[in-house]
């Protein structure tokens, strides 16, 4: 008999993709089966209605990604029925699927009169852990950390019951039979009661409670014991993210329809949002802005009905240290910091932090892509006969490979700079080639010769017999742009720092991978130490323009440690040139412009000092001051900018004045070198990437510049703009520059 095979690929494991189709099949009168293997899914159909049958299922469910749907049709034997087939491996072209956030209906079954009520671990086909509990693929109960919850017979029978919505939904459980939750104390000894009635308890009388998530611990605390908690964890100002209730989050913070949409999106991701009054919870962020996200489990939904006010939900680990996923780890490393451990005895095999996602007024930008993001699949236009790993950046860590014309990325690993988050990023590399087996041909990395990266990258080289790709930092950068739809693009590469042959960059127009110009090269007195005080950035932009006595007056009312003695040193430094490296990062001018005007002297956390300026800027009034970015042979020069935003300050401007006219003049002078850029190589597409990118200024006003001439403006959307999309950036590259 006639019969069409079906091959599907994409994210179509885990997200209810078989019942789909078991359903339709029947409704439809199709006779066969369906089954897995590995992460694609192969359908085998007979009937009258075969061809509407297929138009049904490529339509897929509301969570899955369909990216190929292949037909053909073979003489088979009749099939009786319809079934849903035991899962066969084989070499697979799909992925794992994100984690994804409680479903609505879910939701109704916790907290109604249901066999679920009050369970915190309720999910179904729709919604729950994936990734997070993967152990190998294709994606079955038995492959996943689940295995050690045998079903009772009611989840079995809604297991294997094709009306049910729980119809092979790999989590399902019950009170019965499911993960169970329980309280401890520091001491590792049970709190009586209801463990999430007990937690919320301890939450409003001021202790700090370790949570096991999905992904990893998170410490939760109320909001007013936010300064106790910062000294306990040694974070004296990076924002705290907030979990809360969407009624709870309109009442703190300003909420578009956009961000609204995002915050109750199956990702549930952190929502970097403006707050009703930008000076409201200091001890919270000290910026403009609050990162808030909703209840995305079970657990946090059944807490919140026991509180009224929000929490802090901050990631559970020590400064520069993976999160925290098992038990162990966190009676361990949390018992300097919690009073109480809130626990389940599901494990956590795959660590994954919350993603964050910020609206900068041009586009949504991933500012930390993981949870219900990552790990993704991305379908890119190069079809090559080659296997790459790429080991991304050292802040912001990633990995990503690539195979038969797509990218998978992972979640975000943290910043590789030590044992630890070195150790996460080769466990996500075995375990990515693994799901996606992989040997290899390509090893892409970052060219800085000192990156832990680095040397991993030499190790798997050597052990796979791959060829090496250094690719330069704001290469790698330009490259994610190219996946955005272009063949050729005029970019501009803006962030903190990024290693090259000539010096430090991180303001630079590229024409594809050629650089053009860019800002104005400055000294970095005393190198890492600049980007720490930044007034030593304020030195290294102005040493070049001014005299030393009208570098001194300035210098003298800003923020030095060792008070005159420092900036003596620092001035006998530039003079002498030793341990004076130099830059032409976007990240540092803004940091300069920071402590020139008084806003941020000490970096405590990535890119505070910026952060804090852009804080004023949207305050500022555009038509109150205006400073002007000198172009010229390809270079934007900054210390003109910083000496006019000087003279602003000296008569009086307001600071939220200046810190916009220097937003605004960095723009001007970027679009300017963009525009000429474009006019003499003939590309249309312009484009955006870098840690800057994110900023909710200067992308916008670049984006308004380059359409009003005609040209196309690009940001990232696939990946983060920032260093947590250089290893996707460095594949590309690599697979660009292979020959097959």
């Amino acid at each position: 008999m006639r019969t069409a095979v079906i091959e599907v690929s994409g994210i179509v494991q885990g997200v209810g993709f078989r019942p789909f189709v078991y359903n339709k099949a029947k409704e439809l009168g199709i006779r066969g089966y369906v089954q897995n293997r590995g992460t694609k899914v192969r359908i085998v159909a007979q009937g009258e209605r075969v061809e509407e049958f297929i138009k049904e299922i490529a339509r897929g469910t509301p969570l899955s990604k369909i990216n190929d749907l292949r037909v053909s049709f073979e003489e088979m034997e009749e099939f009786d029925d319809f079934e849903i087939k035991k899962s066969e491996f084989d070499v697979s072209d799909g992925f794992i699927p994100a984690d994804v956030a409680i479903c609505d209906e879910c939701i109704k079954d916790i907290l109604g009169n249901t066999r679920f009520h009050g369970y915190w671990a309720t999910s179904c086909v729709n919604c729950g852990p994936r990734f997070t509990i993967i152990e190998s693929i294709p994606y079955d109960r038995e492959r996943t950390s689940m295995r050690d919850f045998p079903m009772c017979e009611e989840c079995r029978r809604d297991y294997e019951n094709p009306a049910n919505r729980r119809f092979h939904a790999q989590t399902i459980a019950c009170e019965k039979c499911g993960p169970k939750l329980k309280l401890f104390d520091a001491e590792k000894r049970e709190i009586e009661g209801d463990p999430i009635k007990r937690t919320a308890e301890l939450l409003k009388d001021g202790y700090f409670v370790a949570i096991k998530g999905i992904g990893g611990f998170h410490i939760a605390s109320v909001l007013d014991r936010a300064e106790e908690l910062r000294r306990r964890l040694r974070r004296p100002r990076q924002p705290f993210a907030i979990m809360a209730t969407l009624e709870m989050a309109e009442r703190i913070a300003e909420i578009s329809e956009e961000e609204r949409k995002w915050l109750l999106s199956p990702v549930r991701p952190i929502v970097i949002l403006r707050k009703k009054n930008r000076f409201d919870f200091p001890e919270v962020s000290h910026l403009h802005t609050l990162g808030i996200m909703l209840p995305y489990t079970g657990l946090h939904y059944l807490l919140f009905q026991n509180l009224d006010e929000p929490l802090i939900m901050t990631s559970a680990n020590e400064p520069g240290e993976p999160m925290v996923k098992s038990e162990e780890e966190a009676f361990e490393k949390l018992k300097h910091i919690c009073h109480f451990y809130l626990i389940h005895n599901r494990r956590i095999v795959n660590r994954c932090d919350d993603s964050v996602v910020k609206l900068n007024g041009v586009s949504p930008v991933y500012v930390r892509m993981s949870r219900g993001l990552a790990p993704a699949k991305i379908e890119v236009k190069w079809k090559k006969d080659v296997e790459i790993i790429a080991l991304g950046a050292e802040l912001n860590g990633s990995v990503c490979i690539y195979k038969k014309g797509s990218c998978y990325i992972s979640q975000y690993l943290g910043h590789v700079r030590n044992y630890d988050v070195m150790k996460y990023l080769e466990e996500t590399a075995e375990f990515m080639m693994r799901v996606t087996q992989i040997n290899p041909d390509v090893i892409a990395h970052d060219m800085h010769p000192a990156f832990l990266t680095t040397r991993f990258a030499k190790e798997l080289a050597e052990k796979f017999q791959a060829r090496r790709i250094e690719v330069q930092h704001h290469v790698a950068h330009v490259a994610s742009l190219l996946a955005e739809g272009c063949d050729e693009i005029v970019a501009l590469a803006s962030d903190g720092v990024g290693y090259a042959p000539d010096g430090i960059w991180g303001g630079e127009v590229f024409v594809n991978f050629n650089r053009y110009g860019g800002l104005r090269k400055v000294r970095m007195p005393g190198g890492d130490l600049a980007t720490r005080y930044p007034s030593r950035m304020v030195a290294g932009i102005l040493y070049d323009v001014l005299d030393e006595d009208e570098l001194r007056g300035i210098l003298r009312n800003l923020y030095f440690p060792g008070g005159e003695r420092e900036i003596e040193v620092v001035l006998r430094q530039m003079e002498r040139d030793v341990n004076v490296p130099r830059t032409s990062s976007t990240g540092r001018v803004l940091d300069a412009a920071s402590a020139l005007l008084g806003i941020c002297h000490e970096r405590t956390y990535e890119g505070e000092p910026a952060m804090s300026l852009e804080a004023y800027a949207l305050y500022g009034d555009p038509d109150a001051l205006r400073i002007t970015a000198e172009v010229r042979n390809g270079t934007v020069d900054t210390a003109g900018i910083l000496l006019e935003a000087y003279e602003a300050m000296r008569e009086g401007a307001r600071k939220e004045d200046i810190a916009l006219a220097v937003h605004r003049a960095l723009a001007d002078g970027f679009s300017e070198l963009l525009l000429e850029a474009s006019e003499k190589s003939g590309i249309e597409n312009i484009g955006m990437t870098g840690g800057v990118a994110a900023n909710s200024i200067i992308p916008k006003l670049i984006k308004e510049r380059v359409e009003k001439e005609g040209k196309r403006f690009i940001l990232n959307r696939l990946v983060p703009p920032g260093d947590g999309g250089i290893s996707f950036g460095q594949c590309i590259y690599a697979v660009i520059q292979h020959e097959d």
